[in-house]
């Protein structure tokens, strides 16, 4: 297994995760072979809710600590959903790696219908 190294950039952002990118995500980071890692901090009333991660290519995410996603593996955009009972401040990282082409990484919580 590769170790990812020092973090080349850093962002503090504020508002939905959405990223897609055709070329270099930003200044520093080469536009293919990188990796983005992202952590975030929510707070939702209780009830029934839908994750839905969209990643190109692999994607690891964890909610409280808790493994809820491990797609980690070479494919075009993909959507997984991860359904959860939540309510209160809940803690989102993921892990997402680009190989070729086109990348995306984008993050949406929505009460399950």
């Amino acid at each position: 297994a590769k170790t990812l190294g020092a973090p080349v950039v850093t962002a503090t952002e504020k508002g939905d995760l959405g990223k897609m990118w055709w070329r270099s995500p930003a200044t520093g980071v080469q536009a293919d072979h990188f990796a983005t890692r992202a952590t975030t901090e929510f707070k939702l009333p209780p009830g029934d809710y839908v994750i839905e991660v969209t990643a190109d290519d692999g994607v690891r995410a964890w909610l409280d600590g808790e493994r809820v996603l491990d797609e980690w593996k070479y494919s075009g955009p993909t959507t997984y959903q991860i359904e959860r009972k939540l309510g209160g401040t809940h803690r989102l990282e993921l892990k997402h790696f680009e190989l070729d082409g086109f990348a995306q990484l984008t993050v949406k919580i929505r009460p399950k219908a």
